[in-house]
């Protein structure tokens, strides 16, 4: 089983990021690590019906065959779904925007760029592997691509997260 998981204290580029990284990996279950903001448990609490996720203590840990994680490169934000990178056999994909400091998470594939947001790294990969997002996840990327950005106005906002964002538009984001 893949499972895709974020950092504890999920914000909307973590829920961005684990709702298109399961349009990358069908079938993968979202894992909530540990809890979640304020307005991302809000948004949950009105789409619990289109977005399913899961906590760490619903997975059984000897089904699990990759761990997807987003939005962070350290094992220690992971809360206990840290303990899935030491499975045997287990293969680790990564994708972050964090790049000011060197994680400690191994893994087999990275996806790692000096972007707004990890949203958007997700978003150019759906969008290059001509994986289209529904009007809800695609609204839950650009969340993720808004909060990280500041409303793509934060200085480190780059032309990818406005392509993706303009992308998202077009696959029915509602802003």
């Amino acid at each position: 089983m893949d499972v895709i998981v974020s950092h504890v204290n999920a914000d909307f580029d973590c829920l961005g990021g684990l709702v298109g990284g399961r349009r990358l990996y069908p079938g993968a279950e979202m894992v909530l690590p540990g809890g979640e903001s304020g307005p991302v448990a809000r948004f949950l609490s009105l789409h619990r019906n289109a977005l399913t996720f899961r906590r760490p203590t619903e997975i059984d840990p000897e089904t699990i065959t990759r761990v997807v994680v987003v939005d962070t490169t350290f094992r220690r934000r992971l809360g206990p779904a840290a303990a899935w990178l030491d499975l045997p056999e287990v293969e680790v994909h990564l994708y972050d925007h964090h790049l000011d400091a060197p994680g400690d998470i191994a893994a087999r594939e990275a996806h790692l760029e000096p972007w707004g947001s990890v949203s958007a790294i997700i978003a150019h990969c759906l969008r290059a592997r001509a994986i289209t997002p529904t009007p809800i996840e695609a609204t839950t990327l650009l969340l993720g691509i808004y909060e990280d950005t500041g409303s793509l106005s934060y200085a480190g906002t780059r032309p990818e997260d406005l392509e993706a964002a303009a992308w998202l538009l077009r696959c029915g984001a509602d802003l």
